[in-house]
C-alpha cells in the first residue's frame, strides 16, 4: 500500500504539473452510463467493447469507490447520457491496475465540451501540497508497517 501510493503520488505531480500530455489518443464513443464518481463514464466503442472512463484524478484513489468530481453536473449526467462523444484518452498505471483518463471530450449533440483544464481540474489545483501529503501518508504506512512487523516478530518469539 504504501508503495503504491508513493508510485501514485509521483505519477499524478508529474501529470497535473504537465498541462496536457503528448501521449493522448482521439476515441470516438457512445456514453452509456454517467456518474459525478469515479469512474465518470461507461462507454461503447464502435467495435463494440465496453470501458469505464474517468477523468484525471487521484490515481491511488480506490476507482470503485469513487472520487467526487463536480465538474459532472446533473444536467449533464442527463445530457451526456447516449451521447456521440469524441475525447482524448491515455491509459494509465495506478495501484489499481490500468485506469483510462479523459483529458477533452467533446459531445456535440448536448453543446457539452470539456476541456483539459475542466478535466484535469481535481489533479491541477494544489499538486505539490497534494504530493507532499501523500508522500508523508505513504512514509506513515511504512513505518506502520514495519512496527507491526516488529510486534508480530516479537510475539512469534515469546511463544
Amino acid at each position: 500500500m504504501s508503495v503504491g501510493s508513493c508510485f501514485d503520488s509521483v505519477v499524478v505531480f508529474n501529470y497535473s504539473t504537465t498541462r496536457q500530455p503528448d501521449d493522448l489518443k482521439t476515441a470516438t464513443f457512445s456514453i452509456t452510463e454517467i456518474s459525478s464518481r469515479t469512474p465518470n463514464f461507461k462507454v461503447r466503442f464502435g467495435d463494440g467493447e465496453t470501458a469505464w472512463l474517468s477523468f484525471p484524478d487521484l490515481l491511488g484513489g480506490n476507482p470503485k469507490g469513487g472520487l467526487n468530481m463536480p465538474q459532472i453536473t446533473d444536467d449533464a449526467r442527463q445530457q451526456l447520457k447516449g451521447c456521440m462523444a469524441t475525447a482524448k484518452i491515455r491509459s494509465v498505471l495506478s495501484a489499481f491496475g490500468r485506469r483510462i483518463q479523459v483529458w477533452d471530450l467533446d459531445c456535440p449533440q448536448a453543446h457539452i465540451h470539456y476541456g483539459p483544464e475542466v478535466a484535469a481540474s481535481q489533479i491541477t489545483q494544489n499538486p505539490r501540497s497534494d504530493l507532499v501529503f501523500h508522500l508523508m501518508l505513504a512514509s506513515l504506512a511504512l513505518f506502520a508497517a514495519y512496527g507491526m512487523a516488529v510486534v508480530a516478530h516479537a510475539l512469534a518469539k515469546i511463544r
